[in-house]
């Protein structure tokens, strides 16, 4: 009985001991991500001989170690990696762009092996984080024109300080751009900028208007000629010709008939015109030059402006000019893109969280 009961208080011992110990072990680290061995493109003949493959190549490994050592991309669930590199083009005043991506691939781009991907798993990616070279097309990417002529956007709005970077968020998507001595990548547009292209398509509307009018007015004349084409057509058809005389008479006596109103309207459209010229002219005229230099904002105002109407669309900004290195380039490296994009939408959140990750003092070290 003894016996029985020691037996039992050792095993009720026992079993709190083991509860204890589970209770305060900590839970296994979750195992980093693989990557796959890293994929270059094969660079065509004409490029190669452009542009440094080699230089090119340690650079790529540079960059790459930046997304191998991402800690957000290592997490991220059921998901094999690889590094996707590329050289192209030469974009004028920048170099060839280039670039590193850490492709996110699923479990159905997954094959056997050690971290195995099935033929063309790129079809497959759930998301991709990249680096990019020498392309400014990039930061503007998914945003359309604020004002298509003047290659105007509205400007993205920093959402946080990584270090020495800034990081832009506009809607869905993150950037940071790294450029020489921390150039800005954009520019303001300035008011008088916008009003003298605002300026430019009205006088184009204007000279439109007096075109189009005077091809009007010369209806009677293309009339005229027409009716004089039908006395040559009398020697040969003199059936069709009478039917084609009785249908210009019928065309002339109406359009004599609608010519004083149809010249009429044209007339106040150029008035019209004429005075929004005047007006903007005058608008421009009135403001300070502080004003005038001041960053246009678009609205619901006059002439599109934000001032004094009910709703600022926001500021717009042009590619900052200082940024390109004319016709022969001194850096190899003379821009840096870093910017996410997830085919599967659950994973904008972490690659913004990947964006915060990126070593970019180490990517920094690369515009040389």
């Amino acid at each position: 009985m003894l016996t029985h009961t020691i037996s039992r208080r050792l095993a009720v011992a026992l079993l709190t001991v083991g509860s204890c110990e589970w209770f305060i072990s900590p839970a296994p680290a979750q195992q980093a991500n693989c990557w796959a061995p890293d994929y270059m493109q094969p660079v065509e003949p004409a490029i190669a001989r452009a542009t440094p493959v080699e230089e090119w190549k340690k650079d790529f490994a540079i960059a790459g170690a930046v997304l191998k050592n991402n800690r957000t991309l290592q997490r991220i669930p059921q998901t094999r990696l690889r590094n996707r590199m590329f050289i192209g083009i030469r974009i004028d005043g920048f170099g060839h762009f280039a670039h590193v991506m850490a492709m996110l691939y699923p479990p159905v781009a997954w094959a056997e092996g050690e971290c195995g991907l099935r033929k063309g798993p790129d079809f497959f990616n759930s998301g991709h984080l990249d680096i990019s070279f020498n392309d400014p097309r990039l930061i503007f990417e998914h945003q359309a024109y604020a004002v298509r002529d003047l290659e105007a956007y509205f400007e993205p709005q920093a959402a946080a300080r990584v270090g020495e970077e800034t990081l832009y968020n506009h809607k869905k998507l993150w950037i940071v751009v790294l450029t020489p001595n921390q150039l800005p990548p954009w520019i303001p547009v300035t008011v008088e900028e916008y009003l003298q292209f605002k300026e430019r398509e009205e006088q184009k509307k204007l000279a439109d208007l007096e075109k189009t009018l005077a091809e009007v007015l010369e209806t009677g004349e293309r009339l005229k000629e027409s009716m004089a084409g039908i006395a040559e057509l009398k020697k040969t058809d003199p059936a069709l010709a009478a039917q084609m005389q009785k249908t210009m008479e019928n065309e002339r006596a109406r359009w004599e008939k609608e010519k004083p109103e149809v010249e009429k309207q044209y007339q106040k459209l150029l008035q019209e015109q004429r005075q929004e010229l005047s007006a903007l002219g005058a608008f421009k005229s009135a403001l300070s030059p502080a004003e005038r230099n001041a960053q246009t904002h678009l609205g619901d105002g006059r002439f599109g402006l934000a001032q004094g109407g009910t709703q600022d669309r926001g500021a717009i900004v042009r590619l900052n000019p200082a940024l390109r290195q004319g016709e022969k380039p001194t850096r190899r490296i003379q821009l840096i893109v870093v910017k996410p994009f997830a085919n599967d939408e659950s994973l904008w959140d972490d690659l913004g969280q990947a964006m915060r990750n990126v070593d970019y003092a180490a990517l920094r070290q690369l515009l040389r």
